[in-house]
């Protein structure tokens, strides 16, 4: 779906993807700027190990937060 997207720099993926996608195998392969922010604390066992194909930066819930902006930044 956005594979090869340079542009995608940050990806929220809430409690309700968790929910309801178990597979986004190779969704995001080449992306090479994105960091992807999850509202949970771990990766559902249930899910393809291939969801983060690219090995892009992913931070859990409580590695990160929202900046005085909105926007979501890794926890120092």
């Amino acid at each position: 779906m956005f594979k090869n997207c340079t542009a995608l720099t940050d990806l929220n993926l809430g409690t309700l993807t968790f929910g309801r996608v178990t597979n986004f195998d190779e969704m995001f392969s080449d992306c090479d700027n994105l960091t992807i922010y999850c509202e949970v604390s771990s990766e559902p066992q249930e899910w393809n190990f291939n969801w983060n194909w690219s090995n892009r930066p992913v931070y859990w819930a409580g590695q990160w937060e929202y900046n005085t902006e909105g926007n979501p930044v890794p926890i120092n």
